[in-house]
């Protein structure tokens, strides 16, 4: 490790704690996506997944809905023949690196107890582990999001290479982004950083055209796609502005005055909402006036909706089955114990890095996370691309809880000590300061008077 933030995988592959955590990641994601039976999502993606030699097709023929990184991944894996084998497989090995990343970068500004630590913790979080068995994007969108982070840290841990560093840390960015259209909020906070760090306007300016370009790269041919087949470019498909939509409505219910639960309302889904708000008006609703509409004449509903919506969100984990209603393989119980310690420990241990810059890029996001899902809609599993940051946070303030612990522990252990061995020889009248003064230093304290 090196105390510029940057780290040394080589160094940590070989550490028996983070090694051991990693291989029971990937044992865990594997023998939960083949036995387990997660939901394999049966639609949008698997669908036009199995169609994607045809993507350049029109609308009418091919959906606009979801962006196409995950499809195509789907889509090369069912090419191998081998059904949703490989997509288990290849989520599974990335969330195992994904562990050791996570590890050495916390190693990398707390020591090598955090890091072990924060893989193990990494190893504990089946929240995250169990998405690696279903066709959904949080696993690939997590992984190349950390990607992003890393490159980003060296850019300021290698100035020569800034630029190729930023290349690096735009593709991955915009690659999750397209597979995950929600982490496009933290891809902006990861550009604002890189551009931050570059150290002069020229620097700056060279790096804000790495990134215009490496994102036009990505996302160039579905762009241009979509004005062919619609007129509009549409870089995040159609669905954009239903999930804030849905933040704006969902949470309270105006006509029963109901409140719903952490992702729907009373009979949303089932198009039996009193006030006929549906699944098809909520593609055709102008969110933004409705937030108006709310803030300034719903104020009290709306403030404590969005109070009741933001405690579900962070405190309610959701695994795929939880999140299709299934009961879970393992007790939620123990399942949210290790939620709510990677929640608050993870804030405390990002809050003890602000110095540092992979403490201030976790903050970011994190906080960023908070902020947008005040009003877009509070899935919780939406929170999962931060898990690695929560969960290095965790780990910083466990190895921190350790030694204070073991600091008092020593104190205590000491002035037992040195009391016990002035009253066997004979300083039984003296303040514990002084006989612990005594035993330390092997010489008599000075006598007052």
């Amino acid at each position: 490790m090196r105390a510029d933030g940057s780290t040394r995988l080589r160094g940590l592959l070989r550490d028996p704690w983070v090694l051991g955590a990693a291989v029971v990641v990937l044992t865990i994601a594997l023998l939960y996506g083949f036995l387990a039976h997660p939901i394999f999502n049966p639609d949008d993606y698997v669908r036009w997944a199995d169609h994607f030699g045809r993507w350049w097709e029109t609308a009418d023929q091919q959906p606009v809905m979801r962006t196409p990184g995950y499809p195509l991944f789907l889509s090369l894996c069912f090419d191998l023949g081998l059904g949703n084998a490989p997509v288990i497989v290849l989520q599974s090995l990335a969330l195992a690196a994904t562990c050791v990343v996570t590890a050495g970068l916390t190693a990398s500004v707390a020591g090598l107890r955090a890091g072990r630590l924060a893989a193990w913790v990494f190893a504990a979080y089946l929240p995250l582990l169990t998405y690696a068995g279903t066709a959904m994007t949080e696993v690939l969108a997590t992984s190349l999001i950390l990607l992003a982070v890393v490159a980003t840290m060296r850019v300021r841990a290698q100035p020569a290479r800034a630029l190729r560093w930023g290349a690096v840390a735009s593709l991955a960015g915009a690659l999750a982004t397209i597979i995950h259209p929600n982490v496009a909020m933290y891809f902006g906070v990861l550009a604002i950083a890189l551009v931050w760090l570059s150290g002069s306007v020229r620097r700056a300016i060279r790096m804000a055209g790495v990134i215009v370009a490496c994102t036009a790269l990505i996302f160039g041919p579905w762009v241009v796609r979509n004005l062919a087949a619609t007129g509009k470019p549409m870089p995040f498909g159609d669905n954009s502005t239903y999930p804030l939509a849905l933040g704006v409505h969902l949470p309270w219910d105006k006509t029963s005055g109901r409140y719903g639960s952490h992702d729907r309302s009373d009979n949303f889904f089932g198009g039996l909402r009193p006030d006929g708000f549906t699944t098809a008006k909520a593609r055709t609703t102008k969110p933004l006036h409705v937030l108006r509409e709310d803030l300034f004449h719903h104020t009290g509903e709306f403030v404590e909706s969005r109070v009741l919506m933001t405690y579900n969100m962070w405190s309610y984990p959701a695994t795929p089955r939880i999140q299709s209603g299934t009961a879970e393989v393992v007790g939620y119980g123990f399942v949210r114990s290790v939620h709510l310690l990677m929640i608050v420990g993870g804030w405390i241990g990002l809050v003890l890095l602000r110095r540092t810059l992979f403490g201030r890029l976790g903050l970011a996001l994190s906080g960023v996370t908070l902020v947008v899902h005040l009003v877009y809609w509070a899935n919780p599993r939406y929170i999962i691309p931060i898990a690695p940051y929560l969960l290095a946070g965790t780990g910083v303030t466990l190895s921190a809880a350790w030694d204070v612990a073991r600091g008092r522990a020593a104190t205590w252990q000491r002035d037992a000590r040195a009391g016990a061995l002035a009253r066997g020889s004979g300083a039984v009248g003296k303040p514990a300061t002084t006989a612990t003064a005594e035993h330390a230093t092997g010489k008599p304290a000075p006598v007052e008077g």
